[in-house]
Order: C-alpha cells, then sequence, then structure tokens
C-alpha cells in the first residue's frame, strides 16, 4: 500500500487543515436534507424504552425549533411519538437492521406538518433522514410533487454521502477514528484497513484491540488510553509494518509514521483517538542508504588513510630496498590470506552455531516426543496445537490433536468444559495452574478404561515478556488415585462394619430394657395373683363354714341360706373375673410381639361398632370418623381391635348425663407416626390423678362397673411396638386420647 502514490495536489494538507471530526460534522451539517443520529435506551430487560437523540443538522434544528444537541429523550420532546406510531418505527428498524420507511401527519405550532421519515440503523444507533411537507391546503398532486422532491434531496445526499467517503478513501494518509474507553472503531479509511489487513465490515463497530491482531497490542493500547486520559497527541515514528503490497503472499517491509491525537467533543473533553498515519518508507529507506553509504565512506577513507599511510611507508622502504618491497609484498599477501582464512573460519563458525541451534531444536523436540509425560504445546491467542507427542495423542482417539487445531475446537461446549475454562484462563493471567487426579476416561477393546493425570498449565512467554502460547503437561497417576479409592473404600467397608456393630449393641440394649419391664410385669402378677386370688378364696371357705352352722333340716329354706348362697356365688364370679383378666394380661406378653401388617382402620371401626351396637344405641352416642388421612394402620389386627374397643367403650361408660354424648375419631400423619384421636364430651378426668391412669387395676371412675384393666392393656400394645399414648382431659368437659403408631413399628420387645 503506497501512501505517497497520491500525495499530490491539495491532499498532504488535508488532514492538517480539515481535521477529520470537523470536516463529517461540517458535511453533516450542510446536508440539504434533515438528518437526525439517535440511539436506542434500554431498561433492565434489555427492553428498548425510548431513543437517545444525540444530534439533529442544520435542517432538522429549523424545522423543529431545537438545538442541534437536544439533550433529551425522543418521548420527552415528542409526546404524540407513541401516538403516531414514530416511536414503533423507529424500535422495529433498529431491531430488523432493515432501512425503513415512513410518513406520518403531526400538529405543530398550530399548523399541521407532514413528515417523511427513511431510518436505517449503523452499529448501534439509527441514521433518521427527515423531509417535511406543510400539508395543510395542500393537492394530492402538490404532496405528490413534495414527496419526489424529498426522494431527490434523499439522493443528493446519498449521493454527497458516497463522494466524502470516496475522498475520505482516497486519502493518501490512513485514516481511522476510535471512540470511548472501549476504542471502537467510527471510522477506519481504505488506506487504514489495508495496514490492518481487514476489510472495513469486519471492523467497523469494534474493538481496535478486537477486530485487529498485532502481538504489540498491549503496548499500542496503554499508548491509546494515556492519549484519552491527558488529551495529549501522541506520536509513533517509523512504525515498521509487514504489508502485501501485490497480494502475492509475500510481505515487504513498511515504514509509517502514525499521529494518535484525542477526540475532542465540543466543551473539549476527549471521547475517543483520531489516528492518522503517513507512510515514510522511502524518507526511512533513503535515511538508512545514506547512513550506510557515509558509514562505508568513513570505513574507506580508513581503509584509504591507512593504505596511504602504509603506501608511504611501502614507498620509503621501496626507496630504500628492493627487498624491503618485496617483504612488504609478501606480508600483504600473506594478510590477505590471513583475512580470508578468518572470513571463512566465521562462516563455518556461524554455520556450526546455526546447526547446533537446529541440532538443539530437534533435540528438545525428540526429548519432548520420547518424554515420559503427555506435553502438549498451544500456540498465539486461538491456542492452536503446536507441537503434540504421542503420549498425549493418546488421551484422545483419531485426529482430535491435530496440528494447527484451534484447542477451544475440540470441545464443542467450551464454556462449561473446565479443561478449556483453565487453559484460557492461563493464557490471560500468566498464571501456572496444576490440577490434580483429574479422570480422563479411555475407549480400549469396547471397554471404558478410568486414567487419572496430573496435569500442569503454564504459559508461555515471547521476547517482551506477553504470553504468546501454553504449555501442558499431564503425568498419570491412575495407580495412586485407584490405590487411594480402594483406602476409602476399606475404610467405608470397616465404618460399615462398626455400624453394625453398634446397632447389634442398640439392640441388645433395648432387649435388657425389655427383659427388665417383664421382671416387673411378672412380679406385678405374681402380687395380684397372690391378693386378689387369696380373698375370695378365704370368703368361700368362710361362707361355706357358716352355711354349714346355720343349715338345719329346715334350715334350706330360710332366706339367710339364700342370702349367703348369693354372695358366694358373687365372690365365686368376682373370682372368675379377676381370674380372665390376669390371663388376658398373660396372653398380652406372649402375643404383642406378633408382626404388625396394614390393617384396614375403616373395617375394624366397622367390626368395634358393630359389637357395641347396643350400647352406642342405649346411649344415643353420636361418633363422627375423620379417617381419610389413615386408610391402614401398621398393627396387628387384634391388637388394634383391643385398642379402639377399650377406648371407644370408655367413652361411652363415661358419659356424661347433662349433654347428648358426641365421640370423635380421627387419625392423622404426623412425622414419623399415625395418630389416632378419639375425643369425647364425658365425664373428664383430673389430671393430678394422671399417673394412676394406666395403672393395672386402678380405676378413676366407681359408679360403673369395670376392672382397671383396659387402659393399662392399651399403654401395654402401643409401647410393644415402639409407640405411646398421651391424655388430655378436662373435668365435666371430656377427654382426648392419642395413640401414637409409628410407621416403621420397632420390636424392641420382641423377646420379651
Amino acid at each position: 500500500m503506497d501512501f505517497s502514490a497520491q500525495s499530490s495536489g491539495i491532499w498532504p494538507n488535508l488532514a492538517e487543515t480539515f481535521p477529520l471530526e470537523e470536516l463529517l460534522f461540517t458535511f453533516f451539517d450542510a446536508l440539504p436534507m434533515g438528518v437526525l443520529l439517535i440511539k436506542p435506551i434500554y431498561n433492565a430487560e434489555s427492553t428498548i424504552i425510548d431513543f437517545d437523540c444525540l444530534k439533529l443538522n442544520a435542517v432538522v434544528q429549523q424545522m423543529l425549533q431545537l438545538p442541534d444537541e437536544p439533550g433529551k429523550t425522543l418521548l420527552q420532546l415528542f409526546a404524540q411519538a407513541n401516538q403516531t406510531g414514530v416511536f414503533t418505527f423507529f424500535r422495529d428498524t433498529f431491531l430488523s437492521g432493515e432501512t425503513g420507511y415512513y410518513n406520518f401527519l403531526y400538529q405543530q405550532n398550530g399548523r399541521s406538518c407532514y413528515y417523511y421519515l427513511e431510518a436505517q440503523r449503523r452499529q448501534q444507533g439509527l441514521v433518521v433522514k427527515v423531509t417535511d411537507f406543510a400539508t395543510q391546503d395542500l393537492s394530492e398532486v402538490e404532496q405528490l410533487l413534495n414527496q419526489s422532491k424529498a426522494q431527490s434531496i434523499y439522493n443528493a445526499a446519498n449521493q454527497q454521502r458516497a463522494e466524502l467517503k470516496r475522498v475520505l478513501d482516497q486519502a493518501p494518509v490512513a485514516i481511522a477514528i476510535f471512540r470511548g474507553p472501549q476504542f471502537i472503531v467510527e471510522f477506519a479509511n481504505a488506506a487504514m484497513c489495508r495496514i490492518w489487513g481487514r476489510t472495513p465490515q469486519e471492523v467497523i463497530g469494534k474493538s481496535r484491540f478486537v477486530a485487529t491482531s498485532d502481538a504489540r497490542h498491549q503496548r499500542l493500547k496503554q499508548n491509546f488510553e494515556k492519549v484519552l486520559r491527558t488529551g495529549q497527541p501522541y506520536q509513533v515514528k517509523e512504525y515498521l509494518l509487514a504489508l502485501d503490497r501485490t497480494q502475492s503472499g509475500i510481505p515487504e517491509d513498511v515504514y509509517c509514521n502514525f499521529t494518535y491525537q484525542p477526540l475532542l467533543d465540543e466543551q473539549g473533553h476527549s471521547i475517543g483517538v483520531i489516528a492518522v498515519g503517513v507512510e515514510v518508507s522511502e524518507q526511512v529507506l533513503a535515511r538508512k542508504q545514506a547512513e550506510e553509504s557515509n558509514r562505508q565512506m568513513v570505513d574507506l577513507n580508513l581503509q584509504l588513510s591507512a593504505v596511504i599511510d602504509e603506501w608511504q611507508k611501502i614507498s620509503a622502504q621501496l626507496r630504500l630496498t628492493n627487498a624491503d618491497l618485496f617483504a612488504t609484498q609478501q606480508s600483504l599477501q600473506l594478510l590477505n590470506e590471513d583475512l580470508e582464512s578468518r572470513v571463512i573460519e566465521r562462516t563455518k563458525e556461524l554455520q556450526r552455531s546455526q546447526a547446533e541451534v537446529e541440532s538443539q531444536r530437534q533435540r528438545l523436540e525428540r526429548l519432548i516426543m520420547e518424554a515420559p509425560a503427555a506435553i502438549c504445546i498451544l500456540n498465539g491467542p486461538e491456542l492452536a496445537y503446536e507441537l503434540v507427542n504421542p503420549l498425549y495423542k493418546e488421551l484422545a482417539p483419531g485426529d482430535y490433536f491435530q496440528l494447527g487445531k484451534a484447542f477451544m475446537e475440540s470441545f464443542p461446549n467450551k464454556e462449561s468444559h473446565f479443561l478449556y475454562q483453565k487453559v484460557r484462563q492461563v493464557y490471560e493471567s500468566g498464571i501456572t495452574y496444576e490440577q490434580h487426579s483429574l479422570l480422563i476416561p479411555r475407549l480400549a477393546e469396547n471397554l471404558t478404561e478410568e486414567r487419572y493425570f496430573n496435569f500442569i498449565l503454564q504459559a508461555r512467554r515471547d521476547e517482551y515478556n506477553q504470553v504468546n502460547g501454553i504449555l501442558i503437561f499431564a503425568y498419570e497417576v491412575s495407580d495412586e488415585v485407584k490405590a487411594q479409592i480402594k483406602v476409602k473404600k476399606s475404610e467405608k467397608q470397616a465404618k460399615a462394619l462398626a455400624e453394625e456393630l453398634f446397632q447389634a449393641n442398640q439392640e441388645l440394649q433395648l432387649t435388657n430394657q425389655q427383659l427388665t419391664r417383664t421382671n416387673i410385669d411378672l412380679d406385678n402378677f405374681i402380687y395380684t395373683a397372690s391378693h386378689d386370688l387369696k380373698a375370695p378364696i378365704l370368703n368361700i371357705e368362710g361362707l361355706i363354714h357358716a352355711l354349714l352352722r346355720q343349715l338345719t333340716a329346715a334350715g334350706f329354706k330360710l332366706s339367710l341360706v339364700q342370702d349367703i348362697t348369693d354372695f358366694i356365688l358373687e365372690s365365686v364370679q368376682r373370682f372368675k373375673r379377676t381370674i380372665a383378666h390376669l390371663t388376658e394380661v398373660s396372653k398380652l406378653q406372649k402375643e404383642y410381639s406378633s408382626e404388625p401388617i396394614l390393617v384396614s382402620l375403616n373395617a375394624v371401626l366397622a367390626d368395634v361398632q358393630s359389637d357395641l351396637k347396643a350400647t352406642i344405641q342405649e346411649s344415643q352416642a353420636k361418633i363422627e370418623l375423620d379417617i381419610h388421612h389413615c386408610p391402614t394402620v401398621c398393627s396387628s389386627e387384634k391388637n388394634l381391635r383391643s385398642i379402639i374397643y377399650n377406648l371407644l367403650s370408655n367413652a361411652i361408660k363415661y358419659r356424661s348425663a347433662e349433654r347428648a354424648l358426641i365421640i370423635r375419631l380421627n387419625c392423622q400423619k404426623e412425622e414419623k407416626y399415625q395418630v389416632l384421636s378419639v375425643q369425647d364430651n364425658g365425664l373428664g378426668i383430673d389430671l393430678s390423678q394422671q399417673h394412676k391412669l394406666f395403672i393395672m387395676f386402678n380405676r378413676l371412675h366407681d359408679h360403673v362397673d369395670g376392672s382397671g384393666m383396659g387402659l393399662y392393656m392399651v399403654k401395654k400394645i402401643v409401647e410393644n411396638i415402639g409407640g405411646k399414648i398421651e391424655v388430655q382431659s378436662n373435668v365435666n368437659e371430656g377427654s382426648t386420647f392419642k395413640v401414637y403408631f409409628p410407621l416403621k413399628p420397632t420390636f424392641s420387645n420382641k423377646k420379651a
């Protein structure tokens, strides 16, 4: 690219006479049609809610009676923008990216105005061309004429804009404008694009340091930031570029002087950077050639001076003797031969050095290829595979690690891949990263082999200490990791064994506790048997003796004989009942350990109500059921029936004569239990006597028949399966008994 090829005429002084930004705004203001520059305003959900009016040219300023930079949004300036559809038109045109056309009627300053709009998206903004036709008292022909004029103006503006672009593209200097702290390329003429080796479409709207690639980016970016921060221009002289002018694929060295000056707004604030580049290759090469010529001239002068001195000496010697001349000639010949031999020797040394460097390179490559570790070298920001040794290739089948292939192409979902993220992190930070025991499965003979590796990711740096690649080292540690896994598995098995031993010990303790309870029950049984059986037997014995003393021939007909006989019968019956109850307790100790099953609660309730049908009818009891949460209960059917029978019969037996009896029976699930609740409105219980409530043969009400065994048996049945029973009661209000059935019954009492 030869910048000097078009350096004739007015162009050398164009950038100096007409600064680019001022020239652009001059053209912008001189356009014969109205032009408005706006950009979208987004809400938190990234939805366009308004447009910021950035710049108006002179035509729009006069048309709308507004300054060139209104400092307000579209909806603030034009309240009818929504009703006229202008806001919707701007939004849809921006989102579609296609040129849009729109016309509408707008009331302004007491007159009707007809506007014709043409909008086109440019990067992150919208360029709007505005044509105003006053539609009041205009005929249809005049409106069409105005529209035709507007189209002509639009065409002329397009032609002028194209002419301006051609002028800037033909400029003999490279020009670019970068805006904002990200240095977004706002404009770049053809000369600058050729320097970058990019098309305008590839750079416009992108950051200077993303759109182009240059190993010296970091240093150049720091200079850009300094210009933007200080507002002071910065110059780079004789910047060496490698450009392919002939498109032959062979670049040539080109020298340019670059000037980076701040882009200022109307208040004088730096808002970007203007870059202007001028080729100085001829001057630099001419200077270098002159310098080389001067150096050679100095060398020649020195050599000539030495030769003259030597010649004078030789001449003097020649005048003295021809022999000295011959000796001098011989010396000169020897000197020339020595010089030639030294040149040859130095040439050989250079060749040997080059061969040694190549040998070292080959030796290093051979060491990497034969190393007992997997090694890979990634080059450049694209992280392309530069060198991959055989062990690294074994990590994946096929041409997965093809030389020249970008590392990211090996991972389709690169954002979520652990190794890619870490490689990118090391490249960007320059900090070495290590990963231990990383699992990399390998498919071998249709079987997946688990292999573990320690990875080291290290940045490779160039002569400027800039990261230009990544070195990856991987060492297989499968045997060590698998050994660790076996150790952990053994520890887990040992822990499980310890838990089993602990559980067995817990069961042994529970068994001991049940044996203790059984012994207590046996003591109670022995005591009850010795107490309750002894009195009836003595009564029977005394009554029999009394009967014998009173009986005579005619005594059998006496009333006393009949009373004694009745008393004997009553005592016998009481004795039989006591024996029966003791028998039930004995059976309870033997039968409660039967395996619980899921029993239908509704079926058991129906069976109990059937047995108590006469009693229920006699007491006129109302029974309310709510058991749909517990269709089944985990218990033996006989024990569940005994529990419900005792609780329902007690509620009926101890009812209040002052009110109709209501019994509410419901079942709910609470954490680890199914809770069966029986609530009545009967006599109630004094809870100060609660400690006697579940004691064998103990009764708190004596006005009705009872044995004092029912609640004792209920409590014993529930506790035998790991449950419990609770009571809430108020005297003369009623009682509520809650039976807790465990969802997973325990058999802590199974062997008692």
